[in-house]
């Protein structure tokens, strides 16, 4: 299919200057997407709604309530995608029984102190290349 991109001019001209091959580069980028976009539909088949008790900041108890699939049951972490296509973050410590909500892109494995396993199977899960620093 042959398409138009607009690139701002400060954009193109550093495209250009580096030699970059554009017609690859953003084939590569929308084909990345759209297998990312595959794995989190095929995760979410037989999405179902979740009610997980948790306290809130103020150490409040609430109910939190959405559609999704659960990608990990870890010892303290578990991870939801959600329909809507957040990642959903329970912390199951029983002091700090929380739930924190992330773009899937802002995962991390370091300050969520989930073990190696755990995170490399919610990213599989979200189709997201997991990385950790050794």
């Amino acid at each position: 299919m042959d398409i138009t991109v607009y690139l701002p001019d400060e954009i193109g001209a550093w495209a250009k200057a580096a030699n970059l091959n554009l017609s690859a580069t953003l084939r590569e980028a929308v084909l990345g997407l759209k297998e990312r976009e595959d794995t989190q539909s095929e995760t979410l088949k037989g999405a179902q709604e979740f009610e997980i008790e948790a306290l809130n900041g103020d150490g409040r108890k609430y109910t939190a309530r959405f559609t999704g699939a659960r990608v990990v049951c870890g010892d303290v972490f578990d991870v939801y995608l959600t329909e809507a296509g957040d990642v959903i973050v329970q912390n199951n410590d029983a002091h700090q029984n929380s739930i924190l909500t992330f773009d899937p892109d802002d995962l991390d494995a370091e300050s969520l102190r989930f073990t190696g396993r755990d995170y490399v199977e919610a990213c599989h899960a979200l189709g997201i290349t997991p990385v950790i620093d050794l």
